[in-house]
């Protein structure tokens, strides 16, 4: 189904999303003012305005800091060209990138002015994808400069023990690992893990292993004609009845009616 949305948030105090998330759209976060924590896929930034973030579609993640204001483009697949697709999921294989005011100066104005428009529309917004193709082009002319996430890592001279489980777990999500044998394959205490996971990922380990189970799920009921049993399997899930329960209590639907609307 094709979806296209311009939307803005301002906060002039702390917040934080509530939970990781996953979307079957693409996600061009444009972060215009402050600073924020922002998590990416296996990676965390400490971003400044002007930022750009762009999540391809089933990328967990999730943001969380004091005041911003922020701009997001949400759209989904069918809406781009080849040519946007495939610049986005180069960008992808980046996420963050940071902004040269000036070189962004007609990009940054005209994000602006999109949500002006978009809120003068009411109901279903026509204007949106138009200005999304425009913006995704100015975007590609303000030349974004990655973010380099080994600084963080150099400054702390080591990787945090959260992130050394949740890239081992992104990789193995769908092996029937306890916890305690995650800890010996990543060399760190249970004690020491739990604590860094919880005060960084705002989550148990474990559920975060439920996060990307269910959001590989969640690609394959879109993108394949997979059968449940085998989606459960390829997910880590022991059946397709385990599977369709943690979905529903997850998703808020069953992984039927999720294909169905999807």
């Amino acid at each position: 189904m094709s979806f296209t949305e311009i939307d803005l948030r301002q906060r002039d105090y702390e917040w934080s999303m509530s939970e990781l998330q996953s979307h079957e759209h693409f996600e061009i976060y444009c972060l215009t003012s402050g600073e924020r924590k922002y998590f990416f896929d296996d990676r965390i930034y400490n971003i400044s305005a002007p930022t750009v973030c762009v999540i391809p579609p089933f990328t967990l993640h999730k943001t969380e800091g004091g005041a911003f204001r922020r701009i997001t483009l949400n759209v989904s697949s069918d809406v781009l060209t080849d040519g946007e697709l495939e610049h986005l999921y180069e960008l992808g294989k980046h996420g963050v990138f940071k902004l040269d005011p000036d070189k962004a100066s007609l990009f940054l104005s005209m994000l602006d002015e999109s949500v002006i428009l978009s809120y003068d529309q009411p109901g279903e917004d026509p204007i949106a994808p138009h200005f999304i193709h425009v913006l995704l082009s100015l975007l590609r002319h303000a030349e974004p400069i990655p973010y380099d996430v080994s600084e963080e890592r150099t400054r702390t001279k080591k990787e945090p023990p959260a992130m050394r489980a949740v890239s081992y777990i992104n990789k193995h999500y769908s092996e029937n690992f306890t916890l305690d044998e995650l800890c010996e394959r990543i060399f760190v205490s249970k004690n020491t893990l739990c604590a860094d996971f919880r005060s960084i990922m705002h989550c148990s380990v474990m559920e975060y292993r439920t996060f990307i189970r269910i959001s590989k799920a969640k690609e394959l009921l879109s993108s394949t004609k997979m059968g449940l049993e085998r989606i459960a399997s390829e997910c880590g899930f022991s059946s397709a009845n385990y599977f369709g329960l943690i979905f529903k209590k997850t998703v808020g639907i069953s992984p039927t009616n999720y294909r169905k609307v999807k």
